[in-house]
């Protein structure tokens, strides 16, 4: 499901910048910076570092699974996964785990995901074709 551009939590500068360049959705998005090259050629446009751009990119990609909104994919951040491959990788207890241990006294989220919301994400996230290739950024010769 496609999400306003701003939903991702960039602020409105950024978000009109994206704006201005034809991207409004968050599937607009991930067209538009699902790999490297795109992504270089995204951020020499709307003036924005492509490292900013894969993490970004990242965050619409989580965006893809059901239940899944800003402040759970900021979670699943802090765990280090950046994109619907890095979830499908992981184990539901071991995630689960993981999210409780970070979420703590509610850092991220007001409920940490428990196993079963877990393990539907992770189902969903199997199911889902790349659309992040997180690959080096090119760099100038």
């Amino acid at each position: 499901m496609a999400y306003p551009i701003d939903s991702i939590g960039i602020g409105p500068v950024l978000a009109d910048r994206l704006r201005d360049a034809g991207i409004t959705t968050t599937d607009e998005f991930l067209d538009r910076a699902g790999d490297a090259a795109a992504r270089r050629g995204l951020a020499a446009t709307v003036r924005i570092d492509p490292a900013v751009l894969l993490a970004w990119a990242g965050r619409c990609d989580l965006f893809r699974i059901h239940g899944l909104g800003r402040a759970r994919a900021e979670l699943l951040e802090a765990a280090g996964l950046r994109t619907v491959a890095d979830l499908a990788a992981w184990t539901p207890d071991r995630l689960a785990a993981r999210l409780a241990e970070i979420n703590g006294g509610s850092a991220y989220c007001a409920v940490t995901p428990g196993l079963r919301t877990v393990a539907d994400w992770i189902a969903q996230a199997g199911l889902l074709a790349t659309r992040v290739r997180c690959g080096p950024e090119p760099v100038d010769a």
